[in-house]
């Protein structure tokens, strides 16, 4: 990470478990597509995402800011490193706020069939700047 002074770098995984009685397909488009994020993906009402690349496959890049409306000032870089349609979603992401790197985490989701709906279990491994 740049522009790290001589603050200790945080670490932790978090896990987030959801049910959703829609089956896992829904579920995975509303990941896949972009103008659901938008609506569903912003930290608050009062903010915003803005998608400035957006390539959804194995090996794609998404690069995009959120923050407040009308001025988003954290960016966001993500590299899709696997993803199995309805199951599976794997991916990097670096977040930061004009040159300072502020977190790195690898971000991986998984859909399952379950009570006529869809489980999703969301692991998250961060590490964070202070």
């Amino acid at each position: 990470m740049t522009n790290v002074t001589s603050a200790r770098i945080q670490h932790a995984t978090i896990e987030v478990q959801r049910h959703y009685d829609v089956p896992p397909a829904a579920v995975y488009q509303a990941l896949a597509d972009a103008e659901a994020r938008k609506r569903w993906g912003a930290p608050g009402p009062d903010q915003e995402i803005v998608f400035e690349e957006r390539n959804f496959s194995e090996g794609g890049r998404e690069v995009s800011r959120c923050g407040p409306k009308g001025s988003p000032n954290i960016s966001v870089e993500a590299q899709y490193v696997c993803i199995v349609p309805c199951t599976r979603i794997v991916f990097t992401e670096k977040t930061a706020m004009g040159e300072a790197v502020l977190s790195l985490a690898v971000v991986s989701i998984e859909l399952g069939e379950a009570s006529g709906g869809t489980d999703l279990l969301a692991t998250i491994q961060v590490a964070a700047t202070p």
